[in-house]
């Protein structure tokens, strides 16, 4: 368990808390919780309701759209990140499966005091914004090349003459 101080000076340095005062941080620091999860273990899986946000504290999380995904995840997320936002944000089920690629300290803030964060504080909320912003352009990446790679695929592919 990481103390309030620590955790603090960690939050400072994350996307989702950045220019967030102290004063607004600990009573949400109070209303969640820090929990562990091994390597290998499963956070989140699609079709599944979520009803948190996580920091990752510390270690890292891969992203899946799949169980088993052969080759990358769609998303490595580190120290810093966050992740369940917006199954959160817009009250649906996990759209990704979401793994512990390294033992994991995670900071678990419940569904009421994520969007106490966002509705009493301009900063959060422009933060969210811009960290989907940054999903939805990650995901655009992706796709783009999932599709170039379907186009180059077939010309390389011996042809009978």
């Amino acid at each position: 368990m990481i103390d309030t101080q620590t955790l603090l000076a960690l939050l400072d340095k994350t996307a989702l808390f950045r220019g967030i005062p102290h004063s607004v941080l600990v009573p949400l620091i109070k209303q969640s919780m820090q929990i562990t999860l091994q390597q290998g273990k499963q956070l989140l899986s699609p079709g599944v309701l979520n009803e948190y946000v996580f920091i990752i504290i510390s270690g890292q999380l891969s992203v899946h759209l799949t169980p088993s995904t052969p080759g990358e995840p769609i998303a490595i997320l580190n120290a810093g990140d966050c992740v369940g936002e917006m199954s959160v944000l817009v009250d649906r089920k996990v759209s990704a499966y979401v793994t512990a690629k390294t033992d994991c300290q995670l900071l678990a803030i419940g569904y009421s005091a994520f969007w106490s964060l966002i509705k009493g504080s301009n900063d959060a909320a422009l933060n969210v914004l811009n960290i989907l912003v940054q999903r939805i352009r990650s995901g655009n990446e992706v796709m783009a090349d999932a599709l170039l790679r379907d186009e180059i695929a077939p010309r390389q592919l011996p042809h009978d003459e």
